[in-house]
C-alpha cells in the first residue's frame, strides 16, 4: 500500500514538473498559431521569392495581419483541425483563398491557393502554374 502511494505521488510530482509540456501537447492549433511568425521563405508557383524575410505574419483571435513595408493587411481566418493537413480558409477582399498548414514547434508551414477558383492544396509544394504558394514561417 505505501509503495502503490509513493507511486502515485511520484507520477503526479512528474506531470506537475512537465506541465507546460503536456499543456503544450494539448493545446488546439487556434491556440499554437497566436502570436508573430516571420516568413523564412516563399515559393510561389513553383519559383522562390526574394522578398521571404520582409512579410510578418500576425494572428491574434480570428485576424490575421500581414505586415510588409510600407502597408499591412488585416484579413479573418478559419482552421479545421479535422484533415490531415490541417486547413485554413483566409477572406480577404479578394474573396476566399484556401489552403492547408501545418504547425511543428517554431515552424508554421501554410500552402494557399491564390486563384480565386482554385481548389485547396492537397500537399505542401508549389508547382508551375499551379497558382499555389508555399510559406515557411518561424515564431518570433
Amino acid at each position: 500500500m505505501l509503495a502503490t502511494g509513493a507511486v502515485v505521488v511520484m507520477l503526479f510530482a512528474a506531470v506537475n514538473f512537465r506541465g507546460d509540456l503536456l499543456r503544450g501537447w494539448l493545446r488546439s492549433d487556434t491556440e499554437r498559431i497566436q502570436g508573430t511568425w516571420k516568413t523564412v521563405s516563399i515559393t510561389k508557383n513553383g519559383r522562390a521569392r526574394p522578398d521571404a524575410g520582409q512579410v510578418i505574419f500576425i494572428f491574434d483571435g480570428e485576424s490575421l495581419r500581414a505586415v510588409k513595408a510600407p502597408g499591412d493587411q488585416t484579413v479573418s481566418y478559419h482552421l479545421d483541425e479535422g484533415h490531415q493537413p490541417g486547413w485554413i480558409d483566409i477572406n480577404d477582399d479578394r474573396g476566399l483563398v484556401q489552403g492547408i498548414y501545418e504547425v511543428s514547434g517554431a515552424t508554421l508551414r501554410l500552402c494557399l491557393n491564390n486563384k480565386s477558383s482554385g481548389k485547396r492544396p492537397i500537399s505542401f509544394e508549389s508547382k508551375a502554374g499551379s497558382g499555389d504558394s508555399l510559406w515557411v514561417l518561424q515564431r518570433e
